[in-house]
């Protein structure tokens, strides 16, 4: 497979299958009935991709009002209005758990349904903040919109969990807004916008941080990022790029250097290897290797460790160690 195709969000809806969820339709219908239905369409966009040649099949994200809105089905605490025919959720009280777990769930019908590789999508917790945060109507449960995007990060670090322990292959993160951040007009409604763009990425971090498995191609950029990465026994870093005809991003061209030095980053990039294990240990990738399953737990104590250090000193020493490279206060 040179170039693995997929689609990179939802799939356009039949009028069918936005009558179906139209919450007015949904609470008319038997629960029965109307998963019967959707389980149908669901099914034929699954085959339609196939039948296009799609490589990594989603479930078109046909389950949802929204792509955003999956949040006010995961977690209490949303206020959902209609304007202009689409609908916005609101939070406004401390979200608490409605449905955790759901999009694994859904994401089990979907690996029953097609024999391809298998994607899903999640919000990321800056789009979800920059959507659903109101001044007025979210100051009493959220005071301010990073404490809301902070309060999402477990929320999806549990849900990233979920979906991987159902099997899916490719777990993708919603963030149109990352993306903004190269339009000069966007940049110029930020005092720093640069730091914004790295928050937005620092709470990608945080979802991702101790998830065992594959980190591969951006998800092993950002490992290469961290001071201490430990490895889980059946855990890997992967390269692809080459492979699928892309030039290495996130910095990977400097960071892999650093970590395994330019003749073996070289082998790696070329070659798009994939270092799982004991093996990523020993070429450099990563610091320690523990059992699986134990990954999180040892990293939180390396975190710890480091964390106990002066601030000051630490920080400064940190920036002479990567050559004078930036290092923001958030990853600090």
């Amino acid at each position: 497979m040179l170039f693995p195709t997929s689609v990179v969000g939802s799939m356009p809806r039949s009028q069918f299958v936005r009558d179906l969820l139209a919450p007015g339709i949904r609470q008319s219908l038997p629960e029965d009935v109307f998963q019967r239905r959707l389980d149908a369409a669901v099914a034929y966009i699954i085959s339609l991709q196939e039948s296009a040649g799609v490589d990594i099949i989603s479930d078109g994200e046909w389950r949802r009002l929204s792509y955003i809105g999956v949040i006010a089905e995961i977690m209490n605490g949303f206020e959902r209005t209609l304007v202009d025919g689409l609908y916005w959720h609101t939070v406004i009280e401390p979200m608490t758990p409605q449905s955790p777990g759901i999009v694994a769930k859904e994401a089990k019908f979907l690996k029953a349904h097609t024999d391809r590789l298998t994607k899903v999508a999640l919000p990321s917790p800056y789009l979800l903040g920059r959507r659903m945060w109101d001044a007025e109507k979210s100051k009493k449960a959220y005071p301010t919109r990073t404490s809301f995007m902070e309060a999402l990060a477990p929320v999806l670090h549990e849900e990233l969990i979920a979906i991987r322990d159902a099997g899916v292959d490719v777990i993708q993160f919603d963030d149109p807004h990352l993306c903004l951040f190269v339009d000069e007009k966007v940049r110029a409604q930020f005092d720093d916008p640069d730091r914004e763009a790295d928050y937005c990425v620092g709470l990608l971090n945080d979802i991702v941080a101790g998830v065992e498995g594959f980190a591969m191609g951006v998800g092993a950029g950002i490992a290469l990022l961290c001071d201490s990465i430990v490895l889980a026994e059946s855990g890997a870093l992967g390269f692809p790029f080459f492979r699928i005809g892309l030039t290495p991003d996130y910095g990977i061209l400097f960071t892999l250097t650093r970590r395994v030095g330019q003749a073996k980053a070289r082998q790696i990039l070329l070659y798009a290897e994939i270092r799982k294990g004991q093996d990523a240990v020993d070429v450099g990738l990563a610091d320690e290797l523990v059992s699986d399953g134990q990954a999180e737990a040892r990293a939180i104590e390396r975190a710890q460790v480091l964390a106990a250090m002066p601030p000051p000193c630490f920080c400064t020493d940190q920036t002479a160690s990567c050559d004078g490279t930036a290092i923001t206060g958030r990853s600090a």
